[in-house]
């Protein structure tokens, strides 16, 4: 419990990594309340003294700070499962205080500054150290920094933001496909949303407003990739090299959002570094035989695409497309073959789509999304890497939200499927959400992981668990 008090001191002392966004109120608590009292002093010293204290009203003013505490403890109830690297995810499997802190000035009236900060601890490697003999990297504790930026305007027509941000594109809420700029933490998939997931990077972007039109661009100076799962998590069946980083080099985005009567549309460019990583092979020849050495690396790709959905009734129609040109897929290893063989891929382009469909109801949303990634010039032999890569991959989406009793109850369903017959896998989460007060929530729920013929949700079939998640606001 030691380590628990430590990093939510730690974190306090970062500010912290908040999942609202920033706003336009802010807090009083910090305006100073003592009065000083200038009966004894001279004129002059009662002038210079109320200027005093005036000025560090004003500057106290400008602040403002909110944050969450929550606790997570998730119970994996499969049974008969294999181990992996000697660690035994069955029982508890997770009891971890989380704490986000978020601090806000408000510079003047047209200029802001956020820093956010997070940190966690999970207790369980400690309550079960005999499950976790090897604790997978990153999972017992960890701060860091969030999102953290000046954001201004320059003139009527024209903001800036400059840090560590978060740039939603694309009108889906469950799967990726126009959502490029920002990684992901998929370190614990199934159990959050995509919304809760996104990782912060350094940008500077501008954008200018004309009518019913914005337009962007965006210099993305830091390079991040998405958080995978780590071997001994229970969410991966085996150990992969860790990435080998690019050279940071200039990344940008361009975008065009218009907003119209009854729809919207989005266009996209971006020169980027693709945030899928791809196994590179090299069979090494020695005196002792052949081996082969293994790295993961990422790959610059340049993107266009478009989004737009449209209101029709009680549905929202969303469609996304994106073209990505220059991707590079895995080596493949054929190991039967003595020695063994290494076949390598030219960059191939890719087309992503998705359709969807939300439907109001009372208090409510139904959802169903599709998305297909297809890979033209696919060669059949790409289903043999170690990622099984498809020539269309289809992930199907369907989303169930309802609010009861003045939005103090919720129930809620989601699941993702893979493959045009569900072959690939996938999972599905149920939860209810009942908020006690302003400040205090809660989560009870259950998700279900199902194998398939996908890499990474074959690995994580026997991660099946029930959960309760406290939180608490301020």
């Amino acid at each position: 419990m030691k380590k628990i008090v430590l990093s939510f001191v730690l974190v306090a002392l970062l500010f912290g990594e908040g999942e609202d966004e920033f706003g336009d109120e802010f807090s009083e608590e910090f305006a100073i309340q003592d009065t000083i009292s200038t009966k004894a002093a001279s004129p002059k010293q009662a002038i210079d003294l109320t200027k005093k204290e005036n000025f560090l009203d004003d500057f106290l003013e400008g602040f403002s700070y909110k944050g969450k505490i929550s606790l997570l403890s998730a119970y994996n109830y499969i049974d008969d499962i294999e181990l992996t690297n000697g660690n035994d995810i069955r029982g508890l499997s997770s009891f971890r205080l989380f704490a986000i802190l978020e601090a806000g000035y408000k510079i003047n009236k047209n200029h802001k500054l956020l820093v956010q900060g997070k940190a966690y601890y999970d207790d369980v490697y400690s309550l079960n150290s005999a499950n976790y003999p090897n604790i997978p990297e990153t999972y017992e504790e960890e701060i860091r920094l969030g999102e953290a930026y000046l954001t201004g305007t320059i003139n009527e027509n024209m903001d800036y933001k400059i840090g560590r941000q978060i740039v939603v594109w694309g009108k889906s809420d469950s799967l990726r496909v126009a959502d490029i700029l920002n990684p992901m933490d998929n370190r614990n998939p199934g159990i959050t949303d995509i919304e809760n997931l996104r990782l912060p990077v350094g940008m500077i972007k501008l954008d200018w407003y004309d009518g019913d039109w914005n337009f962007g661009v965006i210099d993305i100076f830091e390079q991040r990739f998405s958080k995978m799962p780590k071997y001994g998590s229970g969410y991966i069946s085996l150990s992969l090299p860790d990435i080998t980083m690019p050279d940071n080099k200039q990344q940008i985005a361009l975008y065009a959002n218009g907003r119209f009567n009854g729809w919207d549309l989005s266009l996209y460019g971006a020169d980027k570094y693709n945030d899928q990583f791809y196994l590179d092979a090299n069979l090494v020849m020695s005196k002792t035989g052949a081996s082969i050495t293994k790295e993961l690396k990422i790959d610059r790709v340049a993107i266009v695409g478009t989004s737009a959905n449209a209101v029709a009734g009680p549905f929202l129609l969303k469609a996304e497309v994106v073209y990505l040109k220059g991707v590079q897929y895995s080596d493949t290893i054929d190991t039967d073959s003595k020695p063994p063989e290494i076949s390598s891929y030219d960059e191939k382009d890719v087309l992503n789509s998705l359709l969807g469909v939300d439907l109001m109801i009372n208090d409510g949303t139904i959802s169903f999304e599709i998305s297909d990634s297809h890979i033209y010039d696919y060669e059949s032999s790409m289903s043999s890497d170690p990622f099984k890569q498809k020539e269309d991959t289809i992930i199907y989406s369907a989303r169930y939200s309802q609010s009861f009793f003045h939005d103090k109850l919720s129930i809620n369903y989601l699941t993702l499927l893979q493959g045009k017959e569900l072959e690939g896998g996938g999972f599905q989460r149920a939860w209810t959400n009942y908020k006690q007060s302003d400040n205090f929530s809660y989560d009870v729920g259950v998700v279900e992981y199902i194998g398939g013929d996908s890499f990474f949700y074959e690995g994580m079939k026997d991660s099946d668990k029930v959960f309760v998640n406290a939180k608490y606001s301020f």
